[in-house]
């Protein structure tokens, strides 16, 4: 993040530069070191020179040098290009902060995105919450009610999503080892035939298993509102045992009505799905048994028991592999599974708007310096018609200083020295 910051103020720094290129170029500031040292040297040039005597200076004669009426024109020039130059100092800080400032609307459009996403993600979970908690009806409007899984951490939903892959490629892989080879052995089969019949069969043998643990799972639950809750009767553990168990016979019997059609047509599902898985299996073990023999009598041949053996060996390989994923999806509670994959979502969306809040104030804190170096250069500048004043006032007097010690006679000093306060008594000179 702190590399998206840099490299939005890195653009923002060239698009400024870019701008202070296509400024057109002013006369530059003259440094008031250099302009008093020019003004001491003008005023032995001018000595110098010859050009001045004590007849050019007087009541109705010069009042000023060349050097002095351009050292005003200087400073008044000085004056009229202020306005130019704080632009053009403050001009690239600008650049910057309005390129910083566009930067600004991509990170805020792509939040409100993540935050709409957050807040559907909040929702669901709210909901699954709910669900597991036995507060409203599940799937199929049955009771899923369970303990919340364990997501305090993203870690723990990965290992969550973890086991079930993981699962899925070992029963992948020993389903394919055993169907290939199967199917490899069959005569008239190459490598691509096996592998055309191989693929749709791996499939059988992961989809069948999935939807038969889920149709278990839906057959397990209880309508919701069915359940019997110990809590709403205090008294339930003083009634006697009859009475108890007409609760329960009670409550088999609305198990057993509701939703009666739903019910019906799941444990149809089920028992289609159940009986094409066995023959596909029976099919499988006939196929590879079949190899099995005429590998053996081509040698010293099969007993009954041995054949019996692996054929028994062959069906219940698949029949197990095939429940281990059963079980699996009969075990997992479908909302908790989706509570904890909201959660994880929540995780994301939230380190994902955390990111862009960072690089926002990231950048809203450089546009804030940069904005207030703008409005340092500001006040300097307003402070500069002030300065060359003083500045002018010092190089006249720095020019008239070396002019009358460089011509040493009085009348050029009569013209130099203002009235005050050479030509009033001294504030301890006594009457």
């Amino acid at each position: 993040m702190l590399t998206k910051t840099s490299r939005a103020i890195r653009r923002a720094r060239k698009s400024a530069k870019r701008a202070i290129r296509n400024f057109p170029s002013i006369v530059g500031e003259i440094n008031a070191n250099e302009l008093l040292i020019i003004s001491a040297q003008a005023a032995q040039r001018d000595i110098e020179s010859k050009a001045f005597d004590h007849d050019s200076f007087g009541e109705d004669n010069f009042t000023t040098t060349p050097f002095l009426e351009g050292l005003s024109q200087m400073s008044s020039h000085q004056e009229e290009l202020v306005p130019q130059r704080m632009v053009q100092a403050i001009l690239e800080d600008e650049a910057e902060v309005s390129t910083l400032s566009s930067t600004l609307l991509p990170p805020a459009i792509r939040k409100e995105k993540l935050q709409t996403a957050l807040d559907l993600s909040i929702s669901k979970l709210q909901h699954e919450r709910a669900v597991l908690e036995g507060e409203i009806a599940g799937k199929d409007g049955l009771d899923w009610s369970g303990e919340l899984p364990d997501v305090s951490t993203p870690e723990k939903h990965r290992w969550r999503l973890a086991r079930k892959i993981l699962t899925l490629i070992i029963v992948s892989g020993a389903d394919i080892g055993v169907l290939w080879y199967s199917l490899f052995n069959v005569p008239g089969f190459k490598y691509l035939e096996a592998f055309l019949f191989t693929a749709p069969a791996v499939g059988i043998q992961l989809v069948f298993p999935h939807l038969m643990g889920s149709k278990l799972a839906s057959l397990s639950k209880s309508p919701f509102g069915s359940r019997f809750d110990k809590n709403a009767d205090p008294g339930i553990q003083t009634k006697k045992v009859g009475h108890r168990f007409s609760l329960a016979l009670k409550r088999t019997i609305l198990w057993a009505m509701s939703r009666a059609r739903r019910r019906v047509l799941d444990l149809t599902i089920f028992t289609v799905l159940l009986t094409s898985w066995l023959i596909f299996i029976n099919a499988v073990t006939v196929i590879r048994m079949d190899y099995i023999t005429k590998m053996a009598n081509e040698k010293d041949g099969l007993s009954d028991i041995q054949a019996l053996a692996l054929a028994n060996f062959s069906r219940l390989t698949l029949i197990g592999l095939g429940l281990w994923l059963i079980i699996m999806v009969y075990k997992e509670n479908v909302h908790a599974t989706e509570y904890s994959s909201q959660q994880q979502s929540i995780f994301k969306l939230e380190k994902r708007i955390g990111k862009l809040e960072f690089l926002t104030k990231s950048i809203e804190a450089r546009i804030e310096v940069v904005q207030s170096g703008i409005e340092q250069n500001k006040l300097l500048w307003a402070l500069k018609p002030e300065q060359y004043g003083k500045e002018d006032v010092m190089a006249r007097g720095v020019y008239l200083r070396n002019f009358v010690n460089e011509a040493g006679e009085p009348i050029f000093s009569k013209w130099v020295l203002p009235a005050e306060p050479f030509k009033s008594k001294a504030p301890n000179e006594k009457e």
